[in-house]
């Protein structure tokens, strides 16, 4: 095949301003080291390199041109070369019939020849637009490379733990209106019965500050202890200020059974 490749180009001369001779990155094929098959996927990997060392478009190519520098790089493949060159030397052939077509401009083939150039031109650019959608690909595959996954995991070991018996600020609203409500009906349900109107000169904030005080040096209060005042007054503007501290976690209320002793503790935020 390469000696038909031979024998045929010589019997043909052709000249360019821009030929194979002048395109200076294959001057040197004789160099072993300038040119392997091995460095392109295939002839037509090879054909889109040659165009673009013109850099002009695929379709704006001197076809006749091209084959004369495709079949020159196939005259020079080295022997151990060989058993990847067959789909070389197959393109090789078709660009051979084709420039031999051209020089003997028979006027019955002219169109045909246009429509096998054209042919030819489209395969090629199919396949360089193919080519850079590898790349793209490639791209996207080594940065998923730099992604990891892992399995999800149970999120029981994350949820809060509800202890039913204490009273904070996470607690319900209906919650808080029972226990609220047995803790009034329990301790005050005398008082209720003689409630007297008087001006009560006592705010949530000082309450606040009485109710911390009371925790000096003690880690709980009874219920009693807390809500130990003159008056409905005062005992309206103590639940006001209890129910605060425990909205800002710094004391929570507990009772583990109905009717059971309602104690007051030093929240997570207690200072």
């Amino acid at each position: 095949m390469l000696d038909e490749i031979n024998n045929l180009e010589n019997k043909n001369t052709y000249s360019s301003s821009n030929n194979f001779s002048n395109n200076e990155n294959y001057k040197n094929l004789d160099d072993k080291h300038i040119f392997r098959l091995s460095n392109f996927d295939g002839p037509l990997d090879l054909l889109v390199s040659l165009i673009k060392e013109k850099n002009i478009s695929i379709f704006d190519v001197d076809l006749y041109e091209l084959a004369t520098q495709y079949l020159e790089i196939i005259k020079k493949i080295e022997f151990y070369e060989i058993d990847i060159a067959s789909e070389y030397l197959v393109m090789a052939a078709t660009l051979l019939q084709l420039k031999a077509r051209m020089l003997l401009q028979d006027e019955e083939v002219v169109e045909e020849i246009k429509q096998e150039k054209k042919r030819l031109l489209e395969q090629i650019a199919e396949y360089e637009k193919f080519k850079e959608i590898a790349i793209v690909l490639k791209e996207n595959e080594d940065s998923r490379q730099n992604l990891f996954s892992k399995e999800p995991e149970e999120h029981d070991d994350f949820k809060r733990v509800v202890d039913n018996s204490v009273l904070d600020g996470y607690s319900s609203s209906s919650k808080l209106v029972v226990t609220l409500r047995k803790m009034f009906e329990r301790t005050y349900s005398e008082m209720v019965r003689n409630i007297t109107i008087s001006t009560v000169a006592v705010s949530p904030e000082k309450q606040k500050e009485r109710i911390i005080h009371l925790f000096f040096n003690k880690n709980e209060l009874l219920f009693e202890e807390v809500f130990n005042v003159p008056s409905m007054g005062h005992f309206v503007i103590t639940l006001l200020a209890i129910l605060d501290l425990a909205r800002q976690e710094i004391v929570f209320i507990e009772q583990y059974e109905d009717e059971g002793v309602i104690k007051i503790k030093k929240g997570p935020k207690y200072e």
